[in-house]
């Protein structure tokens, strides 16, 4: 795996979390859940394309269809928004 990929994952997890405690302060804060749902859609976005999951979806079909299932359903791309995001909604 790259080095490049595990330094943007560690820089967006950072700057997230440094952003989400300046607005708890403030009104509109970033609440609990959504903080839970963030993380856990950059553990999901990270996990899928890291190894070991890359490193077998290039060997197996149904690890690739397992990794790209979690990607459409889980990562929005394109401008659309996940699943997570609409969940993550109704917390919030």
């Amino acid at each position: 795996m790259g080095v490049g990929l595990v330094v943007l994952t560690v820089l967006v997890v950072l700057r997230y979390g440094h952003g989400a405690r300046r607005l708890a302060g403030g009104r509109g804060g970033v609440s609990a859940a959504n903080q839970v749902f963030v993380y856990l859609w950059l553990f999901t976005a990270f996990a899928v394309v890291a190894p070991p999951i890359d490193t077998l979806a290039r060997d197996l079909y149904f690890v690739h269809q397992v990794q790209r299932m979690l990607l459409h359903m889980v990562v929005p791309r394109h401008g659309r928004r996940a699943p997570l995001y609409f969940l993550n909604a109704m917390w919030c």
